[in-house]
């Protein structure tokens, strides 16, 4: 059937058909037109798998090929996960270590469907912080391998093994000021040894590991949230107690930000929240992802640049050791980081005359004032 209407949906409708499949659970088959209108969105949105999935039964067949392919990609990449997720417990239930997956390694097993809705770089698991030199010494000995040893704000170098990619998190991302003993506290028990986030501090840790990121994962952030708060009911005195004891940001800004998403009885109560705020805020998450490839020209548009803070942070980035994370380099092979750090240095230096005066896209420029306006709002909340 031929469809005289080649506009592309607006967000509204792709988010509108998401709440029905997330929390409707409506799987009524799409029409030609529905098709014709969404398919361009489920493009920009990288969203193919998520509708081969929920949709296949009307799918187009000029889409049949790509969407499945997508899709069984992120399957048989879940399913070598989800091994290794499974070796992973034996291994620490062997031990005695305690832990708890997080992010995707918690919510595509537990509460996505299925997994290869979604995908995941790495497997995250936190550590109770009694347990974590042996942890680290278990998995060395099981063969887990790190290219260096480090520490981050929040977790430890990346490790590898049969190219899976395991992250050791000693605290939770973004909860800078929180007792890890008081976290764990609040966690569930699923045996002796695992453990599970209740919803209310999964839901604030996954909005503030979104900021942490600029709300560039912004479609992966309404997916996961979506469907926690479909599965597992939230107790929002209790998220607001939580939010303050660890000095976290509470989620208000999502749910006033995507009304025609989160249907009314899954959305906290009503906040003072400016409707020029909600906006900007909904067009950081749906447009972020646009910018990321855009990282030199985004850090010389800051409205602080050139500040003393601005120029630490740069500066920081120029030392040799970032650029042996960067390009991958082992112990040793100083030639190759000098090589590398040289590289570094020309292609930082041509970005710094390029956009000396900042950028001269407005739309990027916008996009930064609607980052520092949601940046201010957050820092007096």
């Amino acid at each position: 059937m031929k469809v005289h209407n080649p506009s592309p949906a607006s967000p509204t409708q792709l988010l509108q058909q998401l709440q029905r499949y997330i929390f409707q659970h409506d799987n009524t088959p799409l029409t030609p037109e529905q098709w014709q209108l969404l398919s361009p969105s489920i493009a920009a949105y990288g969203l193919e798998r998520f509708f081969y999935y929920y949709a296949n039964s009307s799918l187009p067949e000029a889409l049949r090929t790509p969407f499945q392919t997508a899709y069984q990609f992120q399957a048989f990449q879940a399913l070598k996960q989800e091994h290794a997720l499974k070796q992973l417990k034996t291994l620490f239930r062997q031990r005695r270590i305690r832990f708890c997956p997080l992010k995707g390694v918690d919510l595509a097993y537990r509460l996505y469907p299925a997994p290869a809705l979604r995908p995941m770089g790495d497997i995250d698991l936190l550590i109770h912080p009694e347990d974590c030199q042996a942890a680290r010494a278990v998995l060395a000995e099981a063969g887990w391998q790190a290219e260096y040893d480090y520490a981050h704000q929040h977790h430890y170098s990346v490790i590898l093994k049969d190219g899976i990619a395991l992250e050791i998190h000693f605290r939770l991302p973004r909860f800078i000021a929180a007792d890890m003993l008081q976290v764990w506290a609040l966690l569930l028990p699923v045996d002796d040894t695992e453990h599970r986030l209740p919803p209310e501090l999964n839901l604030l840790l996954l909005f503030n590991h979104a900021g942490g990121h600029h709300w560039q994962n912004g479609r992966r952030l309404l997916l996961d949230t979506g469907f926690l708060l479909s599965r597992q009911p939230v107790d929002w005195s209790k998220l607001a107690q939580l939010a303050a004891q660890f000095q976290v940001f509470t989620p208000e800004l999502l749910f006033a930000a995507f009304p025609d998403f989160y249907p009314a009885e899954y959305r906290p109560p009503a906040g003072a929240i400016a409707p020029e705020l909600a906006a900007d805020f909904r067009q950081l998450v749906l447009h972020g992802v646009a910018f990321a490839s855009r990282p030199h020209e985004l850090l010389m548009s800051q409205p602080d640049r050139f500040s003393p803070a601005w120029w630490r942070k740069r500066i920081a980035g120029l030392r040799p050791l970032c650029t042996r994370f960067r390009h991958h380099i082992p112990p040793g092979h100083r030639g190759q980081v000098f090589r590398c750090y040289l590289k570094d240095c020309g292609i930082k230096l041509k970005y710094f005359w390029r956009f000396l005066s900042g950028s001269k896209d407005p739309v990027l420029r916008q996009y930064l004032k609607r980052q520092k306006r949601i940046a201010d709002y957050l820092s007096r909340h």
